[in-house]
């Protein structure tokens, strides 16, 4: 593997765990944020949509890490259309 790959092999894989600890860490901040918004006075739509919004995000975010991850440590596929198992069944 050339020195560049592995660089940007080792960038994704922090890159995607980033994503995962930031996603994990919307799901603990929303309920703090919440209850500064009720004693605030907003409404019941404003405090509902915000939190759709934000475990929306949180979401997106804990998905993107994870893809990452799943990305970074799984074995490459066979480009040139081997079958990996070794079993040449013909049909």
């Amino acid at each position: 593997m050339e020195p560049t790959k592995r660089n940007n092999t080792n960038l994704q894989l922090v890159w995607g765990a980033a994503l995962t600890f930031m996603g994990v860490a919307v799901f603990f901040k929303v309920p703090q944020v919440v209850t500064r918004l009720e004693e605030m006075g907003q409404s019941e739509f404003t405090i509902t949509f915000f939190r759709i919004c934000m475990y929306i995000m949180g979401i997106i975010l804990v998905g993107g890490g994870v893809r990452k991850l799943i990305q970074r440590f799984k074995p490459e596929d066979n480009a040139s259309g081997d079958n990996p198992s070794g079993n040449e069944d013909s049909q």
